[in-house]
């Protein structure tokens, strides 16, 4: 979050943070405890939004149960905008030996139409 709070007009951040768990994850070796990713979620979420209304433009990738608390922050800002979107990859981590499992994941780009730059 410190980076994320550091960045300045012009700056682009991808965020790939622990992944929220869900039913359906094959995923699991890389899913953080549901609570407290939950309330890093919701941190991250003011962080990012903070910075795209300083001009930053944030790229984020996450499973599903993820998106919830980002869009639900970010509808009720005009000037920030968004653009998701769902892809399934393969994952070969967190399953069998020689298995590989799809895994849907949401891209979300955040921007603003309306930045302050600082300084």
């Amino acid at each position: 979050l410190e980076v994320i709070n550091d960045c300045v007009y012009g700056d682009f951040v991808y965020c790939d943070p622990p992944y929220l768990p869900d039913s359906t994850s094959q995923f699991v070796n890389y899913t953080a405890k549901e609570q407290s990713a939950l309330e890093f979620h919701n941190q991250l979420a003011d962080s990012i939004i903070a910075a795209s209304i300083r001009g930053v433009k944030v790229v984020l990738s996450n499973s599903p149960s993820a998106v919830s608390i980002y869009t639900r922050k970010l509808y009720h800002l005009p000037y920030v905008k968004y653009d998701l979107q769902m892809r399934s990859s393969s994952r070969s981590i967190g399953v069998g030996k020689g298995a590989v499992a799809k895994q849907d994941e949401v891209l979300l780009k955040i921007y603003s139409t309306d930045f302050h730059k600082e300084g």
